[in-house]
């Protein structure tokens, strides 16, 4: 109804999970990349887990368009199945022909042969089971006893389990820990920040069709997030909602009180007081009341002024004041702000186009997020280095296999961090990045790079080279987001205050490596908490003292040393 009117093609909230339009959050980017990973490492075990509406199911759908042709998938969206049809299913979804006689042992072992005549041909094969928290105790004892069809050294069948917070609790049961110890990669997934929130309906607009600004004021964008929560669900239904009840107004524009209203018709919550409509009775009361006042005013001050027989005339202090410009005060609202080379915010690149732009009715047009002259000379003649996600995580993967500690076997965590392009040049193992794609789309493309410095930026092109891209060039297109592969051991290392050992001292090692020089004597005493805490807030991280999996997984980035750590392995 309001396609033409919004310049929309379609609908850009429909409720169904379109892989066409995911966005790709913080939180849904490692969640894909727990999946990717969970699978190609045949981990057996992928859990993802997160509120409902959080866009679990679409990002299933997602994982499915990236896997490549040497995985089959069977995909379970009925989690109410029966003990006796879980197996009959799963060869449906592989196309596994059903044994003669349908005992439960015949339908595993042709499951069984299909599998490893599958892994025979180096192809993988993966269970996708969503809404997994309502499946029963006995279908989830069966699903555990697929995860045992192995060959000595892999998994023939990777199995992801996508479901609500409560699958957590269904698994944390003591009958169900045989199961609960398998998954060793899980993720959970969180509802979109404010920043998140404004980026989502812009891309979703931009995916329906709409290349102007997005029509949500800045005061709409804050209405949507503090009525949905985050939640894409529900900003989807708030959104259409609201669009529809502007649409019947013929507005241009969809502001905060309209969402208000959208907002209270889809969640059955009621207005904020400010926008309820008011008894006209009581308007009336409380006007007569105001009107009173100001008489008995005005007749106070009258007599007051005519007590006074001579002397100047009282000075007009309060016109005076209301002179004053406002604008003084906020000009040194911005003064003395610090800057890191990293920063913890999403960045600016993925912010909606109005979204720090307080004045709601202001009609200028908002400038472009990015020069399309410039996206068409950043690929210059370097081939295509804008890779797809599938792409470049596969490079970094096979990158990552070349390291000799991370090729023993031990997997590797991710690591995701928003920094400026400044800190690039700091970095010396190989990372993804997140870029514009080609076509300005803002999320789902990514280049593999090797290094940086002051002029240029070195990346893989879809042929496998490395070559060397300007960097005005790489920051035209630069998203602001940067992942890397951390090695298992590393990512459950730990030191605090007060701790001595080997680990101390490989993480002071690291320190002095990385320009923040101590004594190395694996002790973590003063100077040691100092370093570690300059080193957070340089980066920043909450500068705790406490060096975790962010110090540890960024400190693994800032070093090529491949000395192990004795007894618990290395930073490698």
């Amino acid at each position: 109804m309001y396609y033409r009117h919004f310049q929309v093609n379609e609908n850009p909230f429909r409720p169904t999970p379109d892989p066409k339009y995911l966005y790709l959050s913080g939180a849904h980017q490692e969640a894909l990349d727990h999946l990717v990973y969970g699978i190609a490492e045949r981990k057996g075990f992928v859990m993802i887990t997160g509120g409902v509406g959080t866009g679990k199911t679409t990002l299933l759908r997602a994982l499915l368009n990236d896997l490549d042709e040497k995985t089959c998938t069977a995909l379970l969206l009925n989690p109410f199945l029966s003990e006796d049809d879980l197996f009959p299913t799963l060869c449906d979804e592989f196309a596994i022909p059903h044994p003669k006689e349908p005992s439960r042992k015949n339908y595993l072992d042709a499951i069984n042969s299909f599998l490893l005549e599958n892994f025979a041909q180096g192809k993988n094969a993966v269970l996708l089971i969503d809404e997994a928290q309502n499946l029963s105790r006995e279908v989830l004892e069966q699903v555990r006893i697929l995860s045992n069809l192995e060959t000595e050294s892999e998994k023939l069948l990777q199995i992801v389990l996508v479901g609500q917070e409560e699958l957590k609790q269904v698994l944390g049961h003591n009958a169900m820990r045989q199961l609960n110890e398998r998954i060793v990669v899980r993720y959970e997934l969180t509802p979109l920040d404010r920043e998140d929130v404004a980026a989502y309906i812009a891309h979703r607009m931009s995916r329906a069709g709409n290349q102007g600004r997005t029509p949500f004021t800045n005061g709409a964008l804050n209405a949507v997030y503090q009525a949905s929560g985050g939640n894409p669900r529900r900003i989807n239904a708030i959104c259409d909602r609201a669009l529809l009840a502007a649409f019947s107004r013929q507005s241009a524009k969809v502001d905060k009180k309209t969402v208000w209203a959208a907002a209270a018709e889809v969640t059955g919550k009621p207005l904020p007081n400010r926008f309820r409509p008011q008894n006209p009775k009581a308007v009336q009361i409380v006007l007569a009341a105001l009107a009173l006042l100001l008489l008995v005013y005005i007749g106070y001050d009258f007599f007051r002024d005519r007590q006074v027989a001579t002397g100047p005339a009282r000075q007009p202090e309060q016109a005076a004041l209301s002179q004053t410009p406002a604008p003084m005060l906020m000009a040194q609202k911005d003064q003395g702000r610090k800057t890191h080379p990293i920063k913890a915010s999403a960045p600016a690149a993925i912010k909606a186009p109005d979204a720090q732009k307080p004045d709601e009715s202001s009609k200028e047009p908002a400038a472009p997020l990015f020069n399309p002259q410039e996206i068409a000379q950043a690929q210059g003649r370097n081939g295509s280095w804008r890779l797809s996600f599938a792409d470049a995580l596969a490079g970094e993967l096979a990158l990552f296999a070349q390291n000799p500690q991370a090729a023993r076997g031990q997997g590797g965590a991710l690591f995701t961090l928003d920094a400026e392009i400044s800190a690039l040049t700091r970095f010396v193992r190989p990372f993804r990045a997140a870029v514009l794609c080609d076509d300005g789309d803002l999320t789902g493309c990514f280049a593999l790079v090797t290094g940086a410095d002051a002029a240029t930026v070195t990346v893989y092109n879809d042929q496998g080279q490395i070559v060397a891209v300007d960097r005005p060039a790489f920051e035209a297109v630069y998203a602001g987001r940067v992942m890397w592969l951390v090695p298992e051991r590393a990512a459950h290392l730990r030191a605090v205050p007060g701790e001595r050992g080997a680990v101390v001292l490989r993480l002071q090692q690291i320190l002095n490596q990385a320009g923040y020089p101590l004594e190395t004597d694996g002790v973590y005493g003063p100077k040691t908490l100092a370093a570690v805490m300059a080193f957070q807030r340089d980066f920043g991280l909450p500068d705790d003292g406490v060096a975790g999996f962010a110090t540890m997984g960024l400190a693994f980035q800032l070093t090529r040393t491949d000395a192990d750590l004795p007894g618990k392995g290395g930073l490698q």
